[in-house]
């Protein structure tokens, strides 16, 4: 899908560099990748336009060096708009940039934000999770088709807890499971409850999860990584 011309004169943002590869096995250029994120704008901006952003940043591509960048740049366009969020255990801030619409996003792909991490928390309510999250993440031989089946039992179970719960794709080898939660619980909480879910799943599939943190016990199994809440 090409890019309304318009939009990008109204905001007076300038893509550059469209035709670097960022995807060299495939040819993947960053105009392709910006244009995608053009077509899937409005979906992506429904889940993400009320959180923090944390940007990783691939600016010469995936097979090369990649960054986290959490604090807004200062050279950010005049629009762009932030929310400040206080660092864990410190008085002090960060200001994180945020996606309230299309050109935040276009902004943020031209930078070659390949990924776009969203906080868990809201710029509102920073300090309460709107969901939580399980990373399931293989251990060789194991692979996507054992996350995807594991992804099913956890659903089940979440569902039983009277949860429901999304899959998406991690961006690498493996699967988030994202809850949403519409009842006011604080990090502590929602870190335990994963941890014990993670935990119960292994004890009722020992030969294929693990919930441990040590990577010499993922081998040929799908770890579930419950610390990211």
């Amino acid at each position: 899908m090409s890019i309304d011309e318009k939009l990008l004169k109204q905001s007076r943002l300038t893509l550059t560099n469209l035709d670097k590869v960022l995807y060299p096995t495939t040819g993947t250029t960053k105009r392709q990748l910006i244009e995608y994120y053009y077509a899937v704008a409005p979906t992506i901006l429904a889940h993400v336009r009320e959180h923090p952003i944390t940007m990783k940043r691939y600016p010469n591509g995936v097979a090369e060096d990649f960054f986290y960048e959490k604090r807004c740049p200062a050279w950010r366009p005049t629009w762009a708009k932030t929310c400040s969020v206080r660092r864990d255990g410190s008085a002090s801030e960060i200001s994180y940039c945020t996606l309230p619409d299309v050109p935040s996003l276009l902004w943020m792909a031209n930078l070659g934000s390949i990924e776009l991490h969203p906080l868990l928390g809201t710029c509102k309510r920073p300090e309460r999770p709107s969901s939580l999250v399980f990373d399931l993440d293989p251990g060789a031989p194991a692979g996507m088709l054992d996350c995807a089946w594991i992804a099913r039992e956890l659903r089940d179970m979440l569902r039983a807890l009277g949860l429901e719960s999304v899959p998406k794709t991690s961006g690498g080898k493996g699967i988030h499971l994202w809850v949403p939660l519409n009842s006011p619980v604080t990090f502590d909480e929602t870190k335990e409850f994963a941890h014990a879910i993670a935990m119960l799943m292994q004890r009722e599939h020992p030969k294929s999860i693990t919930s441990t943190m040590r990577c010499s016990e993922r081998e040929g199994k799908v770890f579930i990584d419950w610390s990211q809440n």
